[in-house]
């Protein structure tokens, strides 16, 4: 399944290099979730696995640390924003943080599970504006 997704993409990649449009498209690539199969991670720690993202043609170079940031999916609204060009005053949007900023994300503020626990925390303006 791997091989496969991986051959895929590579098709899909290298077909638009070869398009008019190539130059001036941004491609995200996400993780979706850390690798489970054990013949290939053994016992590293859930913790310890990483996803796979990156983002080709970005119209910013990252400022600052880009390997093994500790973010979360609101963090790639701005980010994919900021990729395509946009500016983004404050460096965020909503929670999320445009990691190829320099910006620390929340969860590297507060840590991931800390993060986690704050947003599972009762919002009456949530509820009430968004029920």
């Amino acid at each position: 399944v791997v091989a496969c997704a991986d051959k895929q993409l590579s098709e899909f990649i290298d077909w638009c290099k070869q398009q008019d449009f190539y130059e001036d498209t941004v491609i995200v690539i996400i993780g979706d979730h850390p690798r489970h199969d054990q013949q290939l991670i053994g016992d590293t720690a859930f913790e310890e696995r990483t996803m796979y993202n990156c983002f080709i043609n970005s119209a910013v170079q990252p400022n600052g640390a880009v390997n093994n940031r500790v973010f979360t999916t609101v963090d790639m609204f701005p980010s994919v924003l900021a990729s395509m060009g946009f500016t983004i005053e404050g460096e965020r949007l909503g929670l999320g943080v445009n990691m190829l900023s320099g910006e620390k994300t929340l969860s590297e503020q507060l840590g991931y599970y800390q993060f986690n626990e704050e947003l599972g925390k009762y919002s009456e303006y949530y509820v009430r504006n968004f029920s």
